[in-house]
C-alpha cells in the first residue's frame, strides 16, 4: 500500500494454512502459476516439466503443444490431484490445494495434503 504497487505472493500455498483464508486470498496467486497450472518449464536437457521441481517428463522442448496435452499436465491443470480435503473449499480453485510437488515429496503423492495445510487444518 505504501509504494502503490501491486505485489502478490505468487509461490503455492495452501490458504488453509494461514487462518484468515480471506486475506491470504486478497495477497496470493494461489498455486496458479506453479505445477503446470499456466505455464511449463524447460530444464537444462530440455526436457518440459510443470514446474522446476516436479521431475515429470512431459516431453522434448521441440513439442511444446504436445508436452502441454500430456496425460499428467492435464490431471494437474483439471485439478484432478486436488486432494479429497480440499475438494469443498470455496477457495480450492485459486489454492489448488498448494504446492502439488511439496505433497508428494513430504506425504507421498500428488493428490496428498501440502504439508503447510496441516497447521491449522481445514476450516
Amino acid at each position: 500500500k505504501a509504494t502503490d504497487k501491486p505485489v502478490f505472493i505468487a509461490n503455492a500455498i495452501p490458504f488453509c494454512s494461514i487462518k484468515d483464508m480471506n486475506r491470504i486470498n486478497s495477497v496470493s496467486k494461489g498455486a496458479l502459476h506453479d505445477d503446470g497450472h499456466s505455464r511449463l518449464v524447460i530444464d537444462p536437457r530440455g526436457f518440459v516439466k510443470p514446474h522446476y521441481f516436479l521431475n515429470e517428463d512431459l516431453g522434448s522442448f521441440k513439442d511444446i503443444i504436445r508436452a502441454w496435452h500430456n496425460p499428467f499436465i492435464k490431471k494437474m491443470r483439471n485439478l484432478e490431484f486436488l486432494p479429497k480435503e480440499c475438494q469443498n473449499c470455496p477457495f480450492s480453485f485459486k489454492c489448488r490445494g498448494g504446492s502439488r510437488h511439496a505433497a508428494k515429496i513430504i506425504n507421498g503423492g500428488y493428490d496428498r495434503l501440502d504439508p503447510l495445510a496441516k497447521y491449522y487444518g481445514k476450516s
